[in-house]
């Protein structure tokens, strides 16, 4: 009975103990995985937020950049870390919902090792060609000069397992053209190509396209949503196309992390996402804000991986 008796009561100050640790928390440096290398996509992104959650709290978190093996490095350890609310991963469109789909194997379970904190941003990839190629001038010119018989088209992307292919093979799908891929090492490679003429159009990150409307023509982005960056651009569905493909950036942490501290990370970045200087920081990426919560950002995860996985199946990309 006594024994009994002095389970119940340690059981009963642990509990009483976690709250008071989350409220507490951070108490120290938060250390946030990244699967880029310095100054790429993960990795700037997370910059920005961290300031903000420095700014707010008075603790940093700490950029750690561990690339290599498409982001599955970094996932890795994120997955293996102890729960306690210190460290983090900056997640993206490729760790939780390409990678899994094109991967034979990774060390990491998307939805088993990971509690989803947040969403912080959607980044739009626009369809594009030559401002000088006066064949078309709008995704649906391009799409029936692409079905007729005799004009085999091609386009250029960054890579095979990138959204910028599987956004590309997904246009061959729901159009009925039969482009062919050229593949570039980076994304500046793609559109210095489709200058020199190596390919017709090309889908590339916003960053890459906006700004430059002398050269190149876009013709459609991929949110759902126009973008401020290029506001005249239809989307997707504007150009009868009725599918959405954005890449994104997130927080996830290690599974068993104290949901009290989940919910303050989230609220911490919900509110970054309405700052004007961390917006402002943002739209020079390209990116806007696009919070989700943890229980939305646990079903969003759920969806893209079944989206990324069906047309990562329809389009037979191999598994590496």
């Amino acid at each position: 009975m006594k024994k009994m008796s002095f389970i119940i009561a340690f059981a009963s100050a642990l509990l009483a103990v976690a709250p008071a640790s989350a409220q507490e928390w951070p108490s120290q440096p938060i250390r946030m995985l990244s699967g880029s290398a310095g100054g790429g996509g993960s990795d700037v992104m997370g910059r920005i937020f961290g300031d903000y959650f420095q700014k707010k709290t008075g603790q940093p978190w700490v950029m750690d950049n561990r690339p290599g093996a498409g982001t599955t490095v970094a996932a890795g350890l994120a997955a293996e870390a102890a729960p306690d609310g210190y460290t983090f991963f900056l997640t993206q469109v490729g760790a939780h919902g390409i990678v899994p789909n094109v991967y034979e194997s990774i060390p990491y379970d998307p939805l088993g090792d990971f509690d989803p904190v947040a969403r912080l941003v959607v980044v739009p990839n626009v369809v594009f060609a030559r401002a000088n190629d006066d064949r078309f001038s709008t995704l649906q010119d391009l799409i029936e000069l692409g079905k007729k018989e005799g004009q085999d088209l091609s386009y250029g992307v960054s890579g095979v397992a990138t959204t910028t292919n599987l956004t590309a093979q997904m246009l061959r799908l729901q159009s009925g053209m039969n482009p062919v891929m050229v593949a570039y090492k980076s994304s500046a490679d793609t559109v210095l190509g489709l200058l020199r003429g190596d390919a017709d159009f090309a889908v590339e990150n916003i960053q890459m396209v906006a700004g430059r409307t002398s050269e190149l023509k876009p013709l459609a982005v991929t949110t759902e949503e126009r973008s401020p960056l290029l506001p005249d651009t239809p989307t997707l569905a504007e150009s009868g196309i009725p599918v959405a493909l954005e890449s994104w950036f997130g927080v996830v942490a290690p599974e068993g992390t104290p949901p009290e501290i989940l919910e303050k990370m989230a609220a911490i970045i919900e509110e970054a996402t309405k700052d004007p200087a961390t917006q402002e920081r943002l739209a020079t990426l390209g990116a806007t804000p696009g919070f989700k919560g943890p229980a939305d950002f646990t079903s969003y995860i759920e969806n893209e991986l079944v989206k990324w996985g069906e047309i990562v199946t329809e389009a037979q990309i191999p598994k590496q």
